[in-house]
């Protein structure tokens, strides 16, 4: 048996402001329908992909 997830469509901000221990991969969960690589790329965002409090991401 095959079993899919998927992720729900939601509306989302155009920015997120990052809480303390958010992790890209977190935040595009939270949005349902943007992945990590999305967010990364909108950001210029250099690996490990460091997030600090406070910081404001562009979400896709």
């Amino acid at each position: 048996m095959i079993r899919l997830i998927l992720r729900r469509l939601k509306e989302h901000p155009a920015s997120y402001a990052v809480q303390a221990g958010d992790m890209v991969a977190g935040i595009a969960c939270a949005f349902g329908d943007v992945r990590p690589e999305e967010i990364i790329a909108a950001n210029q965002l250099a690996s490990p992909f460091s997030l600090a409090a406070g910081q404001v991401l562009i979400i896709p």
